[in-house]
């Protein structure tokens, strides 16, 4: 019986899209810690403006959870556009639908929670044919077991783990980028708390 390879990827400036899925306020409630994941979302809205790539936003049931956090909606271009749903993947038939449009190949994915939302999200990526990558960093849920157990479980299924500064510097790929500053100052504006554990 014949054994594939894992296919490893990068991530290309051209060729993603980032997956913000349900950081919403009334979600502190049951998620420790998720002003950090909060911040560091606004972080990677601020960067997609940079790279001028596409953010696809999702908010779980918005009536029991609330909107986005306003330190991540303020950092949107415009016109961005948030898709409310009800199912656990973000990946809705109207997601997939302009997911589609975009043309590209690759996913960064990030919010909460591990276990349910990004999971499911991951999975149903993957058996479309996308390359994912989760931003460990940028990622939780209400219990560490669930989260931990969910990085392995998509891990074994062919996501690619990272972290948002590692993602940032992949895109850019040498200091003689013309963004290399502004994605610098990005860089340095940690958030107070931190996520330590995989």
């Amino acid at each position: 019986m014949e054994t594939t390879k894992p296919k490893f990827t990068r991530i290309n400036q051209d060729d993603v899209v980032f997956f913000q899925c349900d950081i919403q306020v009334k979600m502190a409630k049951l998620i420790p810690n998720l002003e950090t994941v909060a911040h560091n979302a606004s972080r990677l809205a601020k960067a997609a403006k940079i790279f001028n790539i596409p953010i696809i936003v999702t908010e779980q049931y918005i009536k029991a959870f609330g909107e986005t956090y306003p330190e991540i909606t303020s950092e949107y271009p415009v016109d961005q556009k948030s898709y409310e749903k009800t199912v656990f993947s973000m990946l809705t038939e109207e997601v997939e639908g302009d997911l589609s449009k975009l043309g590209v190949s690759t996913v960064v994915l990030y919010g909460i929670e591990a276990h349910v939302c990004i999971q499911q999200t991951a999975l149903d990526l993957l058996e479309k044919g996308y390359n994912v990558f989760v931003l460990t960093d940028t990622l939780l849920s209400s219990r560490e077991i669930e989260r931990s157990t969910a990085i392995v479980r998509m891990t074994q299924a062919g996501v690619q783990m990272t972290t948002l500064e590692s993602a940032l510097f992949e895109i850019m790929k040498s200091s003689k980028h013309e963004e290399f500053k502004n994605i610098l100052e990005i860089v340095k504006d940690v958030p107070k708390g931190c996520i330590s554990k995989l």
